[in-house]
């Protein structure tokens, strides 16, 4: 009859092993993020709304933009709208400096068809799309 040698150990020496070089790197990888800050700097989007509606006025067709809210911004300037790729002309001008909640902008648009519409704004110094509809 043989002698078989009993182990009473519940994990093998091998798969303890592995366990402890995995926590070791994964609590290495945590800690070298927190230190060359990785962990933060993501900075908040900001997203400033518009309202846009399409006015037929006799043989012309507006489309009115109104800015209803600064979406975290600090300023937000500059709105600029394209239709189809045609760059549209508004009244009264956004201003370059800072534009006001509430403000409503004209722009004619060249016929009553449908257009899409894609509006880019600078927003706290930096140029972002903020309007991409179709009307």
């Amino acid at each position: 009859m043989r002698n078989f040698k009993k182990n009473d150990e519940a994990v093998s020496a091998v798969i303890g092993v592995i366990l402890m070089v995995a926590i070791t790197v994964i609590l290495a990888a945590v800690i070298a993020a927190f230190v060359f800050g990785m962990a933060g700097g993501v900075g908040t989007k900001k997203n400033p709304a518009f309202t846009m509606k399409r006015v037929a006025s006799g043989s012309t067709t507006y489309l009115d933009v109104t800015f209803v809210d600064m979406g975290g911004a600090q300023t937000v300037n500059s709105l600029t709208l394209t239709a189809d790729g045609t760059t549209l002309t508004a009244v009264p001008v956004p201003s370059s400096t800072s534009m006001t909640v509430g403000e409503t902008y004209r722009y004619t648009l060249a016929s009553s068809a449908q257009y899409h519409v894609v509006g880019s704004a600078t927003v706290d110094g930096n140029s972002q799309v903020v309007i991409d509809a179709t009307v």
